[in-house]
């Protein structure tokens, strides 16, 4: 194979359909306004059936699959049960209460931002397989590792997923490895997004933060050519091109 040139690697960098991957928040509030307008389902009869799969298991079942219990076992148990819980619909971005998801700054965003955050931003979830900002979701738990009914979530989505983001040409994975491993057929497509501190260790929460962060810096900039992402500084993480290679971008932090 001809080794690219700066030039193509360039064109390249400049011409892209891009996406941003995010993982679900297993945190959400529950007395977030439920949402009226909305996108329909990637695809809501799979996802009704996880949802049945699951609301069939008896009390100590679900217990076990989750490995849950006492006031955690009550309150999921509510949610595939409780018919004024179930019919609630959300949108995603203001239903999801973790790390990454309190680095969106919605309310500073303008019209132009918004636009972009709807059109490039995805969630992989284990219930819905993918979620846009302004779907309908229900409130749930469920991961990708969990297994319904023995139903292997990877499997059930992966197919589903793969033709989603077949016209895209790079997807910008901000994602935990959980939730972005079901794209590993699709890597070539994958810019994966690494955060290190100035010793070289990865602090887990740290790591979140500046992955909200940077989903936040590429929606208000409205980045969509890779040789923009270079530029960001997020939370003192620095671009480091030593680093880094055409899959993984590295930002570490104590470089100027």
């Amino acid at each position: 194979m001809r080794e690219q040139g700066p030039f193509l690697q360039l064109y390249q960098e400049r011409h892209i359909i891009l996406k941003i991957i995010i993982s679900p928040s297993k945190t959400q509030k529950l007395a977030c306004q439920p949402t009226l307008n909305s996108k329909p389902l990637f695809n809501e009869k799979k996802s009704q059936n996880l949802r049945q799969v699951i609301k069939k298991l008896k009390k100590e079942e679900l217990a076990i699959l989750f490995k849950i219990k006492d006031k955690l076992l009550e309150e999921t148990y509510k949610l595939y049960h409780d018919k004024a819980i179930m019919n609630q619909r959300y949108d995603p971005i203001g239903f999801y209460d973790g790390v990454v998801y309190e680095q969106l700054c919605l309310r500073n965003h303008n019209n132009k931002n918004r636009q972009y955050l709807e059109q490039k931003l995805v969630i992989l979830s284990a219930m819905f397989g993918i979620l846009e900002p302004g779907m309908s979701m229900w409130s749930y738990r469920l991961d990708f590792k969990t297994k319904p009914g023995g139903i292997n979530l990877y499997e059930y989505w992966q197919k589903d997923i793969l033709e989603y983001f077949n016209q895209e040409s790079t997807i910008i994975n901000l994602a935990s490895t959980e939730f972005s491993t079901i794209l590993k057929p699709i890597r070539e497509k994958v810019i994966n997004i690494h955060f290190l501190e100035a010793d070289g260790r990865v602090l887990s929460y740290q790591a979140k933060k500046a992955r909200g962060q940077m989903a936040d810096a590429m929606v208000e900039l409205e980045i969509e050519e890779i040789v923009d992402l270079k530029k960001i500084t997020i939370d003192d993480y620095v671009y480091n091109q030593e680093k880094s290679d055409d899959r993984n971008y590295y930002y570490q932090k104590g470089r100027k």
